[in-house]
């Protein structure tokens, strides 16, 4: 096993509205946007054209899309909808994946004052915009910070999802890989402990990123 591999940052969580939440908002819009219930469609067209272009390795071109995404969402659902913060969330990503880290935490910043004004302190959407928080500041070599992010998505997806569950493996993965990077070995070695074991129940006991967390429990022991 090649031991880049073990020092991977686990993905950026992507946030996507559901068909009940589409429903759900088609319920609750005004008249006047139900007879104009396409911009759903161009706003969706949209984020799949960003989609490929980022599997493409195309960034650019992702970013524009979801940038026009965006605008369609604030003009038409106001700037505080929960939708509006997926889709900084999103291009947030985009941004973090074009290296263009601050603009990608202003972005997620954005995210964060839709979703604590509509959704409360406590939601998968808030855990998973402070992991993307974490995985930028990881990139940008900020450790404390990334740490600091990191363990707040923690204790979210802990309350909300079990102890048990992928998003906790990958959450605990990155707080050990920004423990190793400053040198902390123990607690890295704590954090991987707690992803081996989730990684064992859940992807299963040979798979690849359970044997990779298993190595990394080793290596510090």
């Amino acid at each position: 096993m090649e031991m880049y591999m073990l020092s991977i940052v686990k993905f950026n969580a992507k946030e996507s509205m559901s068909i009940l939440q589409h429903n759900y908002l088609l319920q609750i819009m005004p008249l006047s946007l139900h007879l104009h219930h396409d911009i759903f469609v161009q706003i969706q067209d949209l984020e799949a054209k960003a989609e490929y272009q980022s599997n493409v390795y195309m960034f650019r071109s992702a970013i524009v899309f979801l940038q026009k995404a965006l605008r369609l969402a604030i003009d038409n659902f106001g700037s505080r909808h929960p939708y509006v913060g997926d889709l900084y969330n999103n291009l947030g990503n985009a941004h973090q994946s074009n290296r263009e880290y601050e603009k990608a935490i202003e972005c997620y910043e954005q995210a964060l004052r839709v979703y604590l004004h509509t959704l409360g302190t406590i939601h998968s959407h808030i855990g998973n915009t402070y992991y993307n928080f974490g995985n930028t500041y990881f990139n940008q070599e900020y450790y404390d910070k990334a740490i600091q992010y990191h363990g707040f998505a923690l204790k979210i997806r802990k309350k909300l999802l079990g102890i048990v569950n992928r998003d906790v493996g990958d959450s605990c993965w990155n707080l050990g890989l920004a423990f190793k990077r400053k040198g902390e070995n123990q607690s890295a070695l704590t954090c991987y402990e707690e992803a081996w074991k989730v990684y064992n129940v859940v992807l299963g006991e040979w798979n690849e990123e359970t044997l990779q967390a298993k190595v990394q429990v080793r290596s510090l022991k």
